[in-house]
C-alpha cells in the first residue's frame, strides 16, 4: 500500500510555515526529507508524514535561535523525535478544562 503523501501546500499548513519556506527549507534540509520531497525539475513535490515532522522540528529549531548549519547539525546528531517539543495539553476555550 503506498504511503500517504501531500502536497506542498497541505505539508505547509500542516507543519505551520509559509509555502515559501517549505520551498527553501526542502532544498536546505532535502538530505534528511524523502526522494519526493525534493523531485527533479518538472516532476512534482509530495511529502509525507515523515518530512511533515522534519519540518516541524526545523521550524522549532529555528524558533530556538538555531541557524540553518547548527539545525543539520542537530538532525544528524538527534532521533527526530528527540527534537520534537512534548505535548501541551489543550484547554477547551469554552470552560477551561484541560484535555488530555
Amino acid at each position: 500500500m503506498p504511503q500517504e503523501t501531500y502536497t506542498p501546500a497541505q505539508a505547509a499548513k500542516q507543519a505551520a510555515i509559509p509555502l515559501s519556506t517549505l520551498r527553501l527549507w526542502t532544498g536546505i534540509y532535502s538530505e534528511f526529507l524523502s526522494d519526493t520531497a525534493t523531485p527533479g525539475v518538472g516532476v512534482n513535490r509530495r511529502l509525507t508524514p515523515q518530512d511533515i515532522e522534519v519540518l516541524k522540528a526545523v521550524a522549532q529549531l529555528r524558533h530556538n535561535g538555531l541557524e540553518p548549519a547548527q539545525i543539520i547539525e542537530r538532525l544528524r546528531s538527534t532521533p527526530l523525535e528527540a527534537l520534537q517539543p512534548p505535548a501541551t495539553p489543550a484547554t477547551t476555550p469554552a470552560t477551561g478544562v484541560t484535555v488530555h
